[in-house]
């Protein structure tokens, strides 16, 4: 949208064409004639979107840079945008609005968010650059958290790994992982202390959830396109994914249920935030996808529902209260949520004694002991400390929300998570990082058209 410097309605600057799901971070160029923006054909990855300029406040937009997102016009005459993690600058005509030379790289590994398309840099007028380097955070080791509060470590390579899952016998861990280009879900087997990728294909896969026999892998995936939506894969990569749901809005799978052939999804809808509906994967007619029905619907936000061990309780988070807390409620119902916690998120159920343990608001794993008493659900006492250790905060959650840090053994005795002692701070961005005089180094390496 574009609106007067003086006030007034905002109007339409730009709308949408053919292959393009979003326009983001726009610039006006001097002297007003022309607007610089990027778009993406995905709204999970926009590393291979396209720079665009447009003529305001009418005229035809006109790519100016393919394979880059987050493009800004410098002082210089050039513009700068992000691929694989570098910063390029390209030297680019004012008048004309084209490029007249090849990219250079000038930053090497910058912070970004590709599924936002923005980076951690800017430029200012007299050619003075600050940045933020890539986030050694997300490379964290994973580590087994023990109950008496041990951090054993994992015969696994450092990656930048979101969203673990322990497999329903105890010997195998999916998990995403971002190479610096694009996210897939991997195995990595216990016994083998091998960690393999299952997805190779272009879009976006996360956050698995195992099915209860071990065979197979719910994940949300981008593959078809603008919205990520649940797809199911054997674990050993025999059989190609199998779209199971083809909603408009994002989802992703949380919980699959012990015995029922349902999945727990958690929807980001347009009107009513962050909901709970419930996939069958195995049950749509021939050629159809499963259709979602919704379980919890409301304005609030419920997120990371997760089925009890005899399938009966449904554990999930939700911000009713003004704040995220963790509550439970029967399956399928009727019966109305009991808070467990006031402040939480990502409850998991342990399969080896009656407890339910989730991650507190300051990186700490609490956990509350129950009892079912006549068919209700009671807590035995207050939530207490599993450990005093820390995990650091994963990448690549719902919009607004960490990933899932953290897994539960199926022995109920150990935790798997990038874990620090209490006394450990935890990992911050927090270093700026200055190049001078970047105006004078551009001019000599690409020199603009004169």
């Amino acid at each position: 949208m574009r609106v007067s410097a003086n006030g007034g309605t905002p109007v339409i600057a730009t709308s949408l064409r053919k292959g393009e799901v979003s326009h983001r971070w726009p610039q006006v160029l001097p002297g007003s004639g022309a607007i610089l923006y990027s778009t993406s054909a995905s709204l999970a990855n926009h590393n291979d979107g396209q720079l665009i300029v447009r003529p305001i406040p009418s005229g035809e937009p006109k790519v100016v840079v393919s394979g880059g997102f987050f493009g800004r016009y410098l002082r210089s005459g050039h513009l700068t945008y992000v691929h694989d993690g570098h910063v390029f600058a390209v030297p680019f005509d004012l008048q004309r609005l084209e490029v007249t030379g090849p990219p250079v790289p000038i930053i090497d590994r910058v912070s970004r968010l590709i599924n936002a398309g923005s980076a951690q840099f800017d430029v200012s007028a007299n050619g003075t650059l600050v940045y933020l380097a890539e986030n050694l955070g997300d490379v964290q080791p994973m580590r087994w958290l023990t109950r008496d509060g041990r951090i054993e470590p994992l015969e696994i390579e450092a990656l930048d790994w979101s969203n673990p899952r322990v497999s329903p016998d105890g010997r195998r861990i999916a998990l995403d992982v971002f190479d610096g280009t694009q996210t897939d879900v991997w195995v990595h087997d216990l016994d083998r202390h091998t960690t393999t990728p299952l997805t190779l294909d272009a879009g976006e896969d996360w956050m698995p959830v195992w099915s209860p026999d071990g065979r197979s892998l719910a994940y949300r995936s981008s593959r078809m396109g603008i919205v990520f939506n649940v797809f199911v894969q054997p674990a050993d990569g025999s059989r190609e994914a199998t779209p199971v749901t083809n909603s408009p809005n994002p989802l992703f799978p949380t919980s699959w249920h012990p015995t029922e052939d349902t999945i727990a999804v958690t929807e980001n809808h347009p009107t009513t935030n962050y909901n709970i509906t419930l996939v069958q994967p195995s049950k749509p007619a021939p050629g159809a996808l499963t259709p979602t029905a919704p379980l919890l619907n409301t304005q609030a936000q419920e997120l990371g529902a997760a089925f009890s061990p005899d399938g009966k309780w449904l554990a999930y988070a939700s911000n009713e209260s003004g704040r995220s807390g963790v509550y439970v409620r029967p399956y399928p119902g009727p019966g109305s949520p009991r808070m467990i916690a006031q402040a939480g998120a990502d409850p998991t159920w342990s399969r080896a004694r009656r407890e339910l343990v989730f991650m507190g608001p300051d990186q700490r794993l609490m956990v509350v002991t129950y009892r079912i008493e006549m068919g209700a659900f009671q807590r035995d006492a207050p939530p207490r400390l599993w450990s005093t250790a820390r995990a650091v905060p994963r990448a690549r959650g719902p919009v607004g929300y960490d990933g899932r840090g953290y897994d539960l053994h199926p022995d109920g005795d150990r935790v798997i998570g990038a874990w620090l002692p209490e006394a450990a701070s935890l990992p911050v961005n927090d270093t700026a990082l200055f190049v001078f005089n970047l105006f004078d180094e551009l001019r000599r390496v690409a020199p603009p058209a004169r």
